[in-house]
């Protein structure tokens, strides 16, 4: 065993080495979200229930979610369905996602990951280049569930990646542990 650790340290990697490795750590980083989706899912009826606040209790301000998706019919359907809870504004693509984002300072973002444009892992990275964006969770929900893509949306700072079709429960106890680990805002910002 040294010895082949010896050896492999000895060996210069190659482009194949390290794309080995990458998907090999994106299996295994699909693998243990999957597990955590499917603890989630099925909570023994002793644990502990999120909260179900969606914004602030001091000042009454409902959260506000922006909701990037190219697919208008789901992205209506998220709309219609989080704008029960949250102060909702969607966009059809990554560059419309964030000037939106720009404008109405979300509290977090939820994004598809192949769009038009400007796709979601693009915008994100995008997004964490701006001051007042850096801090925002993200969600990214998609029908990619190739290790190489989630590790992609990680990599870009993604707080979650959900595959569709989405379990809206699901969906609503990420976005609540998300706004939970969210940072605080300083005083008198958005």
């Amino acid at each position: 065993m040294a010895h082949e650790l010896r050896r492999q340290r000895a060996e210069p990697e190659t482009t194949d080495d390290l794309e080995g490795q990458v998907v090999e750590e994106s299996a295994r980083l699909a693998s243990a979200m999957r597990e955590a989706n499917r603890a989630r899912q099925s909570r023994s009826p002793g644990a502990p229930e999120l909260d179900s606040a969606v914004g602030d209790p001091i000042s009454g301000r409902r959260c506000r979610i922006l909701i990037v998706d190219d697919d208008e019919g789901a992205r209506t359907a998220l709309a219609a369905w989080l704008g029960r809870d949250y102060e909702v504004v969607t966009a059809g693509d990554g560059i419309e996602g964030l000037e939106r984002a720009a404008e109405m300072a979300p509290d977090i973002v939820i994004a598809d990951v192949w769009m038009p444009r400007l796709d979601g892992v693009s915008m994100v990275n995008r997004m964490k280049r701006i001051d007042s964006l850096r801090d925002v969770p993200v969600v990214f929900l998609s029908g990619q569930t190739e290790p190489v893509s989630i590790a992609a949306g990680f990599s870009a700072g993604g707080h979650s990646y959900l595959t569709k079709p989405i379990d809206l429960g699901l969906l609503e106890d990420e976005l609540r542990l998300a706004l939970g680990s969210q940072s605080p805002r300083p005083e008198g910002s958005p």
